[in-house]
């Protein structure tokens, strides 16, 4: 970061640096209305898979369930009626459309090792299609 901002990077970026709570458990889904309420706060992040696996669903991520549905209803509105920015993470490009429909503005697709495995898997099947494997 230094080389890109210089020394003092940490006094250059600072100001930019917008806080989100993560929302990724019951506890955190039972506190979600104190949660947002904190001062500081730019919003809330829906930390899908560990939500998932504490509500009981297993680590797959489904928006659809009526229980995750709901859970992620009740994050946004929390989010929203404290004026801050209901984020969350999919993995599953067609989950975007899903939970920008929740009303969720700050949406993560994908991380950057699911990038790379996808990158290198079309690489690979490119080199098997030019030699015939």
């Amino acid at each position: 970061a230094a080389t890109r901002y210089g020394a003092d990077y940490v006094a250059v970026v600072a100001p930019h640096v917008q806080p989100f709570a993560m929302i990724e458990s019951r506890a955190g889904l039972a506190a979600v209305a104190e949660i947002a309420a904190v001062d500081g706060l730019a919003g809330l992040y829906v930390g899908t898979s560990d939500l998932s696996l504490d509500l009981g669903f297993g680590p797959r991520f489904d928006p659809a369930r009526p229980e995750m549905a709901a859970a992620l209803t009740r994050i946004e509105d929390a989010a929203r009626q404290q004026g801050k920015i209901p984020a969350i993470h999919v993995v599953e490009p067609g989950h975007v459309a899903v939970v920008a429909a929740m009303g969720y503005r700050h949406i993560l697709l994908a991380n950057d090792f699911r990038l790379l495995l996808q990158g290198a898997g079309l690489a690979l099947d490119a080199l098997r299609a030019a030699v015939g494997r």
